[in-house]
């Protein structure tokens, strides 16, 4: 659980399109019923992917272009934390989980990453885990209902790799074909 924020989304807010602008380094917010652009921020470098908090008030930016996660208001698109995922972590694949845990991979890490209190608790930062894939590319997550396993996608290796979270069995791996990309569960 996080604190509560000042400026939460008010009852009866629009529907709203969160976009990472890769190639313009932005973050933009949409008026889906119009179509009209709300507001257009600078981001972080080549933002790739990005997951909306269950609760709608916030919305986490994995970083491409470099090492962090960034989180921000979406209402105004205020960032309220940078979450640093250490050298060469390129996160890609992210995902907000219904328990409030953000997983994203780390391309560059061969990784997945749990971030547990995005906003960190009592003045803590928040508590990252790292989960070795061992695979090239690791570039999607899905992630169990019950946090117990985490599947990505792996470019480089061709490959779909079961991520143990629960009892840390060793990775298991399957060839699927060439650079595959999006994972659903």
């Amino acid at each position: 659980e996080y604190p509560p924020l000042a400026g939460t989304m008010a009852e009866g807010e629009k529907p709203t399109l969160f976009v990472a602008n890769k190639f313009g380094n932005t973050l933009s917010k949409i008026d889906l019923e119009t179509g009209e652009e709300l507001l257009r921020l600078n981001s972080c470098t080549n933002p790739h992917e990005l997951a909306t908090s269950s609760d709608g008030l916030l919305v986490a930016l994995a970083c491409y272009g470099g090492r962090t996660v960034d989180i921000f208001r979406t209402t105004d698109l205020t960032k309220e934390v940078t979450i640093d995922l250490g050298e060469n972590a390129r996160p890609h694949g992210i995902v907000w989980h219904d328990s409030g845990n953000i997983y994203v991979t780390a391309e560059g890490r061969q990784s997945i990453f749990k971030i547990e209190s995005p906003l960190g608790f009592l003045g803590q930062p928040p508590k990252l885990t790292e989960y070795s894939t061992g695979k090239l590319g690791s570039h999607m997550v899905a992630v169990a209902p019950d946090e117990s396993t985490a599947w990505t996608t792996d470019l480089g290796s061709k490959t779909v790799t079961r991520i143990d979270l629960a009892g840390g069995a060793e990775p298991i791996s399957i060839t699927v074909g060439e650079e595959p990309e999006g994972i659903s569960l």
